[in-house]
């Protein structure tokens, strides 16, 4: 498996906390200690997916993964070879 990390101040994954926020609400909450995790940027069969991760979810109590396609501009730069 493929998988990149992007920089926090990057447009993409700033895309990508929002598509977070609106699924989830403030992601920078705390509950047990634990707050949602960017983990990486991987790339799967469909395509490029950023990955979320929240160990203790504040409604499950369970560890929770949540993903996010990649934009298609962003795929387009990495097509170009933006990543490297």
């Amino acid at each position: 498996m493929t998988c990149v990390f992007l920089d926090r101040h990057d447009a993409e994954l700033e895309s990508a906390w929002g598509w977070l926020r609106a699924r989830w609400g403030d992601v920078s909450e705390e509950h047990e200690g634990e707050r949602w995790q960017y983990m990486g940027t991987e790339l799967r069969a469909d395509g490029w997916e950023h990955v979320f991760r929240h160990r203790c979810h504040p409604s499950t109590g369970e560890r929770v993964y949540w993903r996010c396609a990649a934009s298609s501009a962003w795929v387009k730069r990495d097509a170009r070879g933006g990543l490297n």
